[in-house]
């Protein structure tokens, strides 16, 4: 343990971000982003996996708990491994945590990108830049030979795996829905109209969005908003 074994540090480190294609996007933009918190972390990483099971705060390892004995003790310099740390730490800028606490200047300052399809049907969106917590896996990330390795997430990793199979099963179960009302004999015109244009952007579906990843697709069904009138 440190003899400064309670500092905290405030720091700057640089990370690479994709400018496209949210997590899978090819081209990247070096982001400079900043940690506070705690000067040394310390990670117990699994023995045989490697993989890291929890950090701490240094004094948090030297309070009387027990070792783990599948754990090794790792002891992470914050001043060095800054983005490690941003990663891994669950204790570091707290009060950018939750927008609603009403703190002035606390709004989310980024931009939001998203994920153009036709008209009338949904865009997956997100937040540009993507924070390392959203960026990187901490329970992937991994410790062996001396050597960190941060486990950068994928699409499919945060969304899901996709494919046409299951997106017109999902299509499918929409227009069963609402055969019901379109054949509704007493359903008046107002209510009958929407209805009938939402089935066809369902049916136009497959064609409409053939051009994005098949992991967006579920993300940019047309909106059931309509259906909230019935």
């Amino acid at each position: 343990m440190s003899d400064t074994w309670q500092e905290m540090v405030d720091v700057d480190y640089t990370y690479e971000c994709p400018t496209d294609n949210y997590l899978d996007g090819a081209t990247t933009e070096t982001i400079t982003e900043n940690y506070n918190g705690p000067a040394r972390l310390v990670a117990l990483v699994d023995k045989e996996t490697k993989r890291v099971e929890i950090s701490i705060r240094e004094w948090e390892a030297y309070d009387g708990r027990p070792n783990r004995a599948n754990c090794d003790n790792v002891v992470i310099d914050c001043s060095v491994d800054a983005l490690l740390c941003e990663v891994l730490s669950d204790y570091h800028n707290n009060h950018l945590d939750d927008e609603n606490l009403g703190i002035l200047g606390n709004e989310d300052p980024r931009t939001e990108k998203s994920i153009s399809t036709p008209d009338g049907y949904a865009e997956f969106t997100w937040h540009y830049p993507i924070h390392p917590d959203e960026l990187y896996d901490s329970n992937k990330t991994t410790y062996e030979g001396g050597v960190w390795k941060l486990y950068k997430n994928t699409n499919a990793d945060l969304l899901g795996e996709s494919d046409w199979h299951e997106v017109r099963r999902m299509r499918n179960a929409e227009l069963a829905s609402t055969d019901g009302i379109v054949s509704a004999a007493d359903a008046p015109d107002s209510l009958k109209e929407p209805i009938v244009a939402f089935r066809q952007k369902l049916r136009d579906l497959p064609t409409e969005l053939s051009g994005i990843d098949e992991v967006f697709v579920p993300s940019s069904f047309p909106s059931t908003k309509i259906l909230e009138q019935g």
